[in-house]
């Protein structure tokens, strides 16, 4: 592949060998400043799990469409519901976009093409090994499945890529796949086939018609020495056959993976980096930021109006409610127009700006 430099993209992501200098991009980045924050987002998180034929895939988990609707062990989708995030996903998200790999305006048309210029800018940064960018790029191009009764979490097994010589589970990674297959669990009935194109037929409908996609890939890889993180704005949205549930073209990818830890839930974070692509002041900065900086420096936003709740037990609900007020207020500060922001502090200590200056 060569180095950053030959890449016809943007790059924002600090060198290991010089922490305080970037690579240099060949091209300036323009933010899409004909994306508006009306444009409506669809979000499907992937998890890396095997399924019960012993086989890696990604299931979808999880997915937003404003809300957050949940797979559940039952083998059926919850209801949509507001999203309850934990602090340490959100300590960890901060670090990853701190940390991982950014790229913006990525002219990419397939998931196959986006993942080896993801791993390729990782090597270059240090950040992967060379001799992992074959099994992770295997990895990253398994099939996608959507869950079905028939398939439900409980039939599933935690999947963990590990490197190996000898032909165990991890056989199917070490197989080539040039090519991205939806695998569904309905029978192959004529039934189970038309049950599975109404229920997408439905999803559909509640989707807006100009609603970008983000897809976000979470899972564990046990041979890498820390978690790492990907994040891309592609140039022009492409729809990635038989990948997601249904047919939204992809504006943003994120892919998390990393080794096992107590401490790390690579879930929540897929579920904390999820939440914040369908708020839309976090995905409207995300369509106009020119570097990682803008993209940190709107977590930080979305973190300044989160509530965290401490580990005390709730008498009532009513409690809870007491919070709404807190949290209306923290809504409209963040929704104010940029020119409005800057008078509430001016508010707080008494003054008030008026055309001619201030009083």
């Amino acid at each position: 592949m060569g180095k950053a430099g030959s890449y016809q993209r943007h790059v924002d992501a600090s060198s290991s060998s010089s922490p305080e200098e970037e690579p240099r991009s060949t091209e300036p980045v323009k933010p899409l400043i004909s994306h508006k924050a009306s444009y409506n987002s669809y979000v499907e998180l992937h998890e890396l799990v095997m399924d019960k034929n012993r086989e890696f895939c990604w299931m979808e988990a999880s997915r937003w469409i404003k809300l957050e609707e949940d797979f559940e062990e039952m083998g059926d989708w919850g209801r949509p519901h507001l999203s309850y995030l934990t602090f340490q996903s959100l300590l960890e998200v901060h670090k990853a976009f701190s940390k991982g790999t950014v790229l913006l305006d990525l002219q990419e048309r397939s998931l196959a093409g986006i993942a080896n210029q993801v791993l390729s800018q990782m090597i270059y940064e240090g950040k992967l090994k060379p001799d992992d960018q074959g099994l992770l790029l295997r990895t990253l191009l398994l099939q996608h499945s959507q869950p079905s009764e028939s398939n439900s979490l409980n039939t599933l097994l935690p999947a963990r890529i590990q490197r190996t010589d000898a032909k165990d589970t991890t056989e199917p990674l070490l197989q080539e796949q040039h090519h991205i297959v939806m695998k569904t669990f309905f029978n192959g009935s004529e039934q189970g086939e038309s049950s599975h194109s109404d229920f997408r037929k439905q999803l559909l409908e509640k989707i807006p018609p100009d609603a970008e996609a983000t897809l976000g890939l979470v899972g564990r890889a046990t041979f890498l020495d820390r978690p790492i993180l990907g994040f891309v704005r592609l140039k022009e949205v492409v729809e990635l056959d038989s990948v997601l549930e249904v047919p939204v073209p992809v504006r943003f990818l994120f892919v998390v993976l990393g080794p096992d830890s107590p401490h790390i839930s690579y879930h929540e974070i897929g579920r904390a980096i999820s939440t914040m692509m369908s708020e839309r002041v976090f995905r409207n900065d995300s369509y106009l930021a020119e570097g990682r900086q803008d993209l940190i420096k709107s977590l930080d936003e979305f973190l300044d109006c989160c509530i965290v709740l401490p580990p005390s037990e709730i008498q009532s609900e009513r409690l809870l409610k007491m919070l709404l007020p807190v949290q209306k207020d923290f809504l409209r500060k963040r929704y104010l127009p940029v020119e409005k922001k800057l008078e509430e502090p001016l508010k707080d200590l008494g003054m008030v700006r008026h055309s001619y200056g201030l009083v």
